[in-house]
């Protein structure tokens, strides 16, 4: 089974329609989109109007939950607020984890694994280890 992986689309219709256009000639079955749909640009409802046409299985980015706090009733924010902060699928035999920020469930911070120099960081690497451990699944999919 082939899956499209996205996030970060920050309001960016054109962009993600591009990727969209390459999973279905790629024949993608599945897409997941690890949030922070709304952002920097402006066409906020294209891109929804995009994932629903699409069936994008989305969760709730730091970007989403901020736009909503900040323009609520709009149509868009009620789309973003109804997005759940994390998601557990089942892929095959794969158990996957999809989140924006850090698991379990966190829109906002992240998984640093690397230094500016691009070094690993051995302490963040055995920390997450740790924090992960108790997690049960195969694939960890995360935004930022």
């Amino acid at each position: 089974m082939l899956i499209g992986l996205l996030a970060d689309i920050h309001a960016h219709p054109t962009s993600l329609e591009d990727a969209l256009r390459q999973f279905e000639a790629a024949s993608v079955e599945r897409i997941l989109c690890a949030g922070d749909i709304a952002g920097y640009f402006d066409e906020l409802d294209a891109c929804i109007h995009l994932l629903d046409t699409y069936r994008v299985e989305c969760v709730m980015g730091n970007h989403d939950l901020r736009h909503a706090d900040r323009h609520p009733g709009s149509p868009a924010s009620g789309w973003l607020r109804q997005l759940p902060s994390s998601r557990e699928l089942c892929l095959g035999e794969k158990r996957i984890h999809l989140v924006h920020g850090a698991p379990p469930d966190d829109t906002d911070s992240g998984i640093r694994l690397l230094g500016r120099d691009g070094r690993w960081i051995e302490s963040a690497i055995e920390d997450w280890s740790r924090r992960l451990a108790h997690l049960a699944f195969d694939i960890l999919v995360v935004g930022h």
